[in-house]
């Protein structure tokens, strides 16, 4: 049986599934860039149409972009994450919404799919001063777009490709939170834990872009 949400009432075949060349992992996650949900949009097909117009030419990899929507003060403004303590900084994907299997509550016993739940984010930040943890808690207070930055120093954004342009924007966080500090004494590093939810499907958007003239890694 098809899934929710699949096109059960127009016969098409199968989508082909084109080999890679090479292998598309996420990696590390060691920080990010944070800005209001809908307010940064990259066209990598004409930066010309990208918004907010002061990025408007400006490509997603190079530092000119970035630099103007870090140094702005409206909500186009792009906030930088510090890095992250990334040997526990994680997406786990979102667990399936089942009903039975095995019993009467299903014809023939089997498992009634419903969906997923949305994949959960985890990012531990170390020795916070107050001045961070105030400000990135107060981020938890509107709805933002998150552009993970791994150890190789890539941007990833979220591509939807299917109007026929490539827009770029950063992934929505759902339930975005810091919480408090931790501290386990001597001989350790006090750590925040920052939580969000990403759209089960975030995976069918991942796209991957290597800076040419900066690091998104140090950039600030």
């Amino acid at each position: 049986m098809a899934l929710p949400g699949c096109d059960c009432g127009t016969p098409t075949t199968l989508e082909t599934m084109v080999n890679p060349t090479c292998l598309e992992d996420i990696g590390q996650i060691q920080r990010g860039f944070l800005v209001k949900k809908g307010q940064v949009i990259w066209d990598t097909t004409t930066p010309l149409n990208n918004l907010p117009v002061s990025i408007a030419s400006d490509l997603i990899t190079e530092a000119a972009g970035w630099a103007t929507l870090i140094a702005l003060a409206t909500d186009d403004k792009v906030v930088v994450t510090p890095l992250a303590l990334a040997y526990n900084s994680t997406i786990t994907g979102g667990s399936a919404l089942t009903v039975g299997g095995g019993d009467n509550s299903t014809p023939n016993g089997e498992i009634q799919h419903n969906g997923f739940n949305p994949a959960d984010l985890v990012m531990q930040f170390g020795s916070m001063s107050r001045a961070q943890v105030k400000a990135m808690r107060s981020w938890g207070c509107d709805d933002v777009e998150f552009y993970p930055i791994n150890n190789s120093g890539k941007i990833i954004g979220r591509l939807d490709d299917s109007s026929g342009s490539n827009i770029v924007t950063g992934f929505p966080l759902i339930n975005f939170r810091l919480g408090t500090k931790n501290n386990a004494g001597f001989g350790t590093t006090d750590f925040n834990e920052a939580t969000a939810q990403l759209a089960f499907n975030y995976d069918e958007y991942l796209a991957f872009y290597v800076p040419t003239d900066f690091s998104a890694l140090t950039i600030s």
